[in-house]
Protein backbone atom coordinates (compact mmCIF):
# COMPACT_ATOMS: atom_id res chain seq x y z
CA UNK A 1 0.00 0.00 0.00
CA UNK A 2 2.59 2.54 0.95
CA UNK A 3 6.02 2.58 -0.75
CA UNK A 4 9.38 3.58 0.71
CA UNK A 5 9.36 7.01 0.05
CA UNK A 6 5.90 7.22 1.82
CA UNK A 7 7.57 5.71 5.14
CA UNK A 8 10.45 8.86 4.72
CA UNK A 9 7.62 10.70 5.52
CA UNK A 10 6.05 8.87 8.30
CA UNK A 11 9.38 8.52 9.48
CA UNK A 12 10.31 12.12 9.03
CA UNK A 13 7.36 13.68 10.76
CA UNK A 14 7.80 11.46 13.59
CA UNK A 15 11.41 13.06 13.92
CA UNK A 16 10.01 16.51 13.50
CA UNK A 17 7.50 15.79 16.06
CA UNK A 18 9.64 13.98 18.58
CA UNK A 19 11.95 17.20 18.18
CA UNK A 20 9.04 19.83 18.46
CA UNK A 21 7.65 17.58 21.86
CA UNK A 22 11.01 17.75 23.10
CA UNK A 23 11.66 21.70 22.39
CA UNK A 24 8.94 22.23 24.51
CA UNK A 25 9.61 19.63 27.45
CA UNK A 26 13.48 21.20 27.62
CA UNK A 27 12.54 24.66 27.38
CA UNK A 28 14.80 26.20 30.08
CA UNK A 29 12.30 29.43 31.15
CA UNK A 30 9.95 29.17 34.05
CA UNK A 31 6.12 27.88 33.07
CA UNK A 32 7.45 27.12 29.57
CA UNK A 33 6.84 30.09 27.60
CA UNK A 34 10.64 30.49 26.32
CA UNK A 35 11.57 31.26 22.77
CA UNK A 36 11.17 26.94 22.28
CA UNK A 37 7.65 26.58 22.76
CA UNK A 38 6.49 29.86 21.78
CA UNK A 39 8.53 29.77 17.95
CA UNK A 40 10.53 26.91 17.62
CA UNK A 41 7.92 24.37 18.27
CA UNK A 42 4.38 25.25 16.70
CA UNK A 43 6.03 25.19 13.20
CA UNK A 44 7.44 21.89 14.06
CA UNK A 45 4.58 20.49 15.19
CA UNK A 46 2.85 21.85 12.41
CA UNK A 47 5.12 20.55 9.64
CA UNK A 48 5.13 16.98 11.73
CA UNK A 49 1.25 16.75 11.63
CA UNK A 50 1.25 18.20 7.90
CA UNK A 51 4.00 15.78 6.68
CA UNK A 52 2.02 12.55 6.93
CA UNK A 53 -0.49 14.05 4.15
CA UNK A 54 2.01 13.68 1.31
CA UNK A 55 3.18 10.24 2.64
CA UNK A 56 -0.91 9.18 2.43
CA UNK A 57 -1.81 10.86 -0.80
CA UNK A 58 1.42 9.81 -2.17
CA UNK A 59 4.32 11.81 -3.58
CA UNK A 60 3.25 11.27 -7.43
CA UNK A 61 -0.29 12.08 -7.10
CA UNK A 62 0.81 16.26 -5.54
CA UNK A 63 3.08 17.03 -8.50
CA UNK A 64 1.25 19.64 -10.60
CA UNK A 65 0.27 17.63 -13.86
CA UNK A 66 -0.30 14.69 -12.07
CA UNK A 67 -2.65 11.96 -12.52
CA UNK A 68 -5.65 12.68 -10.19
CA UNK A 69 -7.23 9.92 -11.46
CA UNK A 70 -6.53 7.06 -8.41
CA UNK A 71 -7.55 10.08 -6.12
CA UNK A 72 -10.58 10.43 -7.70
CA UNK A 73 -11.46 6.94 -7.64
CA UNK A 74 -10.98 6.68 -3.65
CA UNK A 75 -13.31 10.04 -3.11
CA UNK A 76 -15.19 8.51 -0.23
CA UNK A 77 -11.98 7.70 1.71
CA UNK A 78 -10.60 10.85 1.48
CA UNK A 79 -13.75 12.90 2.07
CA UNK A 80 -14.43 10.90 4.83
CA UNK A 81 -10.49 11.52 6.19
CA UNK A 82 -11.30 15.44 5.25
CA UNK A 83 -14.87 15.42 7.25
CA UNK A 84 -12.59 14.35 10.36
CA UNK A 85 -9.76 16.29 10.08
CA UNK A 86 -12.40 19.55 9.75
CA UNK A 87 -14.55 18.26 12.72
CA UNK A 88 -11.47 17.51 14.81
CA UNK A 89 -10.40 20.88 13.82
CA UNK A 90 -13.04 23.16 14.82
CA UNK A 91 -13.87 21.45 17.81
CA UNK A 92 -9.88 22.64 19.04
CA UNK A 93 -11.07 25.81 17.78
CA UNK A 94 -13.86 26.11 19.36
CA UNK A 95 -12.37 24.86 23.12
CA UNK A 96 -8.96 26.59 22.73
CA UNK A 97 -8.69 29.13 25.75
CA UNK A 98 -7.16 32.24 24.77
CA UNK A 99 -4.26 31.67 27.34
CA UNK A 100 -2.24 29.40 28.97
CA UNK A 101 -4.70 28.72 32.34
CA UNK A 102 -2.82 28.04 35.58
CA UNK A 103 -5.62 27.90 38.48
CA UNK A 104 -7.94 26.07 36.30
CA UNK A 105 -6.32 22.85 35.81
CA UNK A 106 -7.76 19.08 36.51
CA UNK A 107 -5.39 18.74 39.51
CA UNK A 108 -6.76 22.27 41.40
CA UNK A 109 -10.23 20.74 40.29
CA UNK A 110 -9.89 17.17 41.89
CA UNK A 111 -8.08 18.84 44.55
CA UNK A 112 -10.67 21.53 45.80
CA UNK A 113 -13.55 18.28 45.26
CA UNK A 114 -11.41 16.04 47.61
CA UNK A 115 -10.69 18.81 50.38
CA UNK A 116 -14.34 20.35 50.10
Amino acid sequence: MFNKTDHRFFLASIFILAIGFASMAFDPVDNGFGILTLWIAPPLLLLGFLLPIAGILGLENLRPGARWQQVRMQTTKHLLGFTALVISFTTYLLTLEPTASLWDCSEFIASSYKLQ
